[in-house]
C-alpha cells in the first residue's frame, strides 16, 4: 500500500521578516567603495602606496571616524602606514586616503583588513564595512644578463640590451626594448622556460583594435607614459617601425618566450613598416649573472 508523504506543520508567523534593528538616525552610514584590486606587488620603481575611497550616506555634519585595522605581518616585522582616522567636511559625501607601504618587508605577502567602526556603519549601505588587502613589496632590480644580444632575422641588424631582475620573483626588465626606447618589464610563470608577458608599455591586442577574438595572446609595444605608439628603427638604419605586434601563443605553439636553461629566447613581431604589414623574427641570447 503506498504510503502518502508527510509534510511539517508550520504556522504563519514562520514566514513573518524579522528586520534587524536600525541605525541610529544620526549614523553617518559610511562605507567603503569596492576597490579595482585587492592583490597589489610593487616593484622598487613603483611608489608603494594604495589608494582606497570612502563615502557616506548621511553627510550633514563633519565626522572624524577612526579606522579598525588589522594587519598580518612575517613575525612582526615591518608595518602598513594608516591614518588613523578618515575625516569627512559638513556636507561632503566622498573622501579618500593613502596606504603607505614602504615599509613592508620585502618579498613576503603581508596582509591588511580596514573595518568601518559598528557606530559609523550601516548595515543597509551600498558599500562595504570592510576592505582587505594582500600586499608584496618584491624588491629591487638588479642586473640580471650584461648586453644580450637582440638578433632580427630581418630587415635589421643586432641590438643589444641589459635584462634586470628582481630576486625571489618571477619579474625582468629589459632596458631599452629591441632599441625602441622603452623599458619593458614582464613576469614568467617558470624560470626554466616560459612565456613573456608583458606589464608594462604595452596594449593588449584586443584593446588596440576593439575585438576579443585574439587567439595568439597579442600585444602591441605602446610608451604608456606618453599614450602614444612608439616609432623607431632599431640600430638606426633609417627604417622605422611604425608598430609592431607581439605575438605571444597559441594553438600549442610559442611564439614569444624565454628559455632560461639555454640562455635564449624568441620574440615575435609583426610590423607595420611604410604601411606594410610582415613577420619579423628576433632570437636573443644571454649570460646570466645569478640564478633565479
Amino acid at each position: 500500500m503506498a504510503l502518502a508523504p508527510a509534510f511539517a506543520s508550520c504556522s504563519d508567523d514562520d514566514n513573518k521578516f524579522e528586520p534587524g534593528p536600525a541605525p541610529a538616525a544620526d549614523c553617518p552610514s559610511v562605507f567603503f567603495v569596492a576597490p579595482s584590486a585587492t592583490k597589489y606587488t610593487f616593484t622598487a620603481e613603483d611608489i608603494p602606496e594604495i589608494t582606497v575611497d570612502m563615502k557616506r550616506g548621511n553627510t550633514e555634519k563633519e565626522i572624524s571616524m577612526p579606522l579598525e585595522v588589522v594587519a598580518d605581518l612575517p613575525e612582526g616585522d615591518g608595518q602598513f602606514i594608516v591614518p588613523s582616522t578618515v575625516d569627512f567636511a559638513a556636507g561632503e559625501a566622498e573622501t579618500s586616503f593613502k596606504i603607505d607601504c614602504s615599509k613592508l618587508p620585502t618579498k613576503t605577502e603581508c596582509t591588511l583588513t580596514l573595518k568601518v567602526p559598528e557606530a559609523y556603519s550601516n548595515p543597509y549601505s551600498a558599500g562595504l564595512d570592510a576592505v582587505t588587502f594582500n600586499v608584496t613589496v618584491s624588491g629591487t632590480w638588479e642586473l640580471y644578463a650584461k648586453d644580450a644580444k637582440f638578433a632580427f632575422q630581418s630587415k635589421f641588424g643586432d641590438v643589444y640590451s641589459d635584462i634586470y631582475a628582481i630576486q625571489g620573483t618571477n619579474r625582468f626588465k629589459i632596458v631599452n626594448f629591441l632599441d625602441s626606447g622603452l623599458d619593458l618589464q614582464f613576469e614568467v610563470s617558470d624560470t626554466s622556460y616560459s612565456h613573456i608577458i608583458p606589464l608594462n608599455n604595452f596594449i593588449s591586442y584586443n584593446d588596440a583594435f576593439g575585438t576579443d577574438d585574439d587567439a595568439y595572446n597579442c600585444w602591441l609595444l605602446y610608451d604608456s607614459a606618453n599614450e602614444s605608439y612608439p616609432v623607431w628603427s632599431p640600430g638606426n638604419t633609417g627604417t622605422d617601425i611604425e608598430y609592431a605586434i607581439v605575438y605571444g601563443w597559441g594553438g600549442g605553439v610559442d611564439y614569444t618566450y624565454i628559455n632560461f636553461n639555454k640562455g635564449n629566447g624568441c620574440i615575435t613581431l609583426q610590423t607595420c613598416i611604410g604601411g606594410n604589414w610582415s613577420y619579423i623574427y628576433v632570437y636573443f641570447y644571454f649570460e646570466s649573472l645569478f640564478k633565479m
